[in-house]
């Protein structure tokens, strides 16, 4: 498949993607359906031939403004590594999708227009997305945002070519009307407000539900005082994540068959955005069972802000790598992974927990020249209300001028 063919199935895609959506509902927990003010897409790359196109609704029949956050690995190989940190700011309109390309921000490279600003070219990592007030200042309640994000190869020699799709994460503010349903506009959790040096925060932590009359908060500014409600909070992340998986090859791709690569990308729930020295470490605990129902244990990582790696290359102890055939007894299983806090990563480490996709491609028994991927956010289980998630940011930042506004 020819380059040039492949953007424009993208861009088609996107499109359709763009006019469908879930509407928000009142669950208390995320997830990557519904609509939400807060959106979180915890794989993006730019490096080894990929792009990823990220997608952002704007499902209301009013303009809202959307903070972003792009959270980049210091060191591509090392998951204990911190992020570099970068912001920027854009207006969405009525009813409105936007398609643009991870590595410059470019709208598909079709008409050169500038939409967002890009994370640049051979990167890994995050993007956070929230809606604010006019000013950037407030997050506010805003829960008609969807998104999605895409990951292509733009290699032009099959087969690698190919591309696959995920629905970003997505927070409701639990702000409602005393009749039901959500209200918009309302400042949600701890606000500065006044200049660059404060620290706001969103409480990933689902209840309580606000009770909010509309009337106090008339819009479109949303600077009146009535406007502010400190308590409220967002929805809350999951106790943790499981995935089910097709086990990895025995150590080579060459002869092997009914097999998959697969890829984990997490996003801890508790971050701090006002300073990349300040990313929050945890340690990454699996449990593994195979389709015997056998345990296993034992397997951890130390990481730190943005999360990526290969599931065939973790082992227990020296070589014991728990995700290939071979160790796992059967050709596929199921995982559970855990944020904690332990000294093995570090005297800083916090339990937090975690929301993540992976992705997978399956080995064609031809070298592993495969490009057929698939990609599953997980299962979600509970809601962290206890030790809950939170994020922390500056208000102001940069904005990113669209050209032709």
């Amino acid at each position: 498949m020819k380059k040039c063919m492949l953007v424009t199935l993208v861009m088609a895609f996107l499109m359709v993607m763009a006019s469908s959506y879930g509407l928000a509902q009142v669950t208390g927990r995320t997830d990557t359906s519904k609509e939400g003010s807060l959106l979180i897409w915890p794989k993006v790359q730019t490096n080894d031939g990929n792009e990823t196109y990220i997608t952002i609704i704007n499902n209301a029949p009013e303009d809202v403004w959307v903070k972003c956050y792009w959270e980049i690995k210091d060191v591509l190989t090392n998951q204990a590594s911190q992020c570099f940190l970068s912001d920027f700011v854009i207006q969405l309109t009525a009813n409105m999708p936007v398609v643009f390309k991870a590595s410059d921000g470019s709208h598909l490279g079709v008409d050169g227009e500038g939409v967002a600003a890009g994370m640049g070219s051979g990167e890994k990592g995050v993007l956070k997305c929230w809606a604010v007030d006019p000013s950037s200042r407030k997050q506010i309640s805003w829960n008609h945002l969807s998104g999605f994000g895409m990951v292509v190869n733009g290699a032009t020699a099959a087969p690698f070519t190919s591309a696959w799709e995920y629905s970003a994460w997505r927070f409701a503010a639990n702000v409602i009307q005393s009749g039901g349903g959500f209200v918009d506009g309302f400042w949600v959790g701890q606000t500065v407000g006044i200049d660059d040096t404060g620290t706001n925060v969103m409480n990933l932590k689902g209840t309580p539900t606000t009770i909010a009359n509309p009337a106090n908060c008339p819009g479109p500014d949303f600077d009146a005082p009535g406007c502010n409600l400190p308590n409220a909070v967002y929805d809350a992340c999951p106790v943790y994540l499981t995935f089910d998986f097709i086990a990895e090859p025995n150590g080579t791709l060459t002869g092997q068959t009914q097999y998959a690569v697969n890829d984990l990308s997490l996003v801890p729930c508790k971050e701090d955005l006002t300073d990349a020295a300040l990313s929050i470490p945890t340690k990454l605990v699996y449990t593994i069972w195979n389709e015997n129902e056998v345990k296993y244990t034992g397997l951890y990582q130390c990481a730190n802000c943005a999360y990526e790696g290969y599931l065939g290359n973790l082992s227990v102890g020296r070589a014991q790598k728990t995700f290939q055939a071979k160790n796992l007894h059967t050709s596929s299983g199921r995982f559970r992974v855990d944020g904690v806090a332990s000294s093995k990563c570090g005297p800083d480490t916090k339990s937090t927990p975690l929301i993540g996709i992976m992705s997978a491609r399956l080995v064609s028994g031809n070298g592993g020249a495969s490009v057929d991927r698939y990609a599953t956010n997980g299962t979600g289980s509970g809601a962290a209300t206890g030790d809950f998630g939170y994020i922390w940011w500056t208000p102001g930042g940069n904005y990113y001028e669209r050209v032709g506004r």
